[in-house]
């Protein structure tokens, strides 16, 4: 294969699960529309590492109608989106005996990111994990992509076009091509395989 890294996204390809608000709202009944203040502001900082989840979420509880702790509510956000792809995760460990570095970009929060690396198995999958609330931009952004850059460079002699990176938003892939690296969008696993076939 003529890559030496390769980028993964976790939502919407290794993992597959239901988005947070999907299920709450379901789950208690409520509008999406009283979720959005947060999703849209609060957790948007979050992601990044200025402002942390458990401080922002409390302020919610009320209008989310959620009876329970910051801790129960983190752990029922979490565990609900888990929905691990076995194939991916067995394709990725048959490209890291083959040499090729796998590493993961994400936009997180710290505490998914933590639950992420302990719980889904992540630490042990992935070389190394760049998230937003480490490097302080969002994966799309140019300081993002050169902060990864210049690390994987730390790792091994690679150019960026040598650097598949993987991404489910056809407007992340548009800012990874402009970089330099080879985006591809994430559509299936059997449009994965055929890519890193070539």
């Amino acid at each position: 294969m003529k890559y030496k890294v390769i980028i993964f996204d976790s939502d919407g390809m290794v993992n597959n699960g239901q988005h947070f608000t999907d299920r709450y709202t379901a789950d208690f009944g409520i509008d999406v529309k009283l979720m959005m203040p947060f999703i849209k502001n609060d957790f948007l900082d979050c992601e990044l590492g200025r402002k942390d989840l458990k401080t922002e979420i409390v302020k919610y509880f009320e209008d989310w109608k959620w009876q329970g702790n910051v801790e129960e509510l983190l752990n029922y956000w979490f565990e609900g989106e888990v929905n691990i792809d076995e194939k991916m995760f067995d394709e990725i460990e048959k490209l890291k005996k083959s040499e090729v570095k796998c590493y993961l970009a994400t936009n997180q929060e710290k505490y998914r990111l933590e639950f992420m690396k302990e719980k889904m198995g992540y630490k042990d999958l992935f070389y190394k994990i760049y998230a937003s609330c480490d490097v302080g931009f969002m994966k799309k952004e140019n300081e993002f992509l050169e902060y990864v850059y210049g690390d994987i460079s730390k790792d091994c002699n690679v150019q960026k076009d040598e650097v598949l990176f993987w991404d489910d938003k056809p407007d992340h892939i548009d800012k990874i091509d402009k970089f330099g690296f080879v985006g591809k969008v994430y559509k299936n696993f059997d449009d994965f395989k055929k890519v890193i076939s070539k």
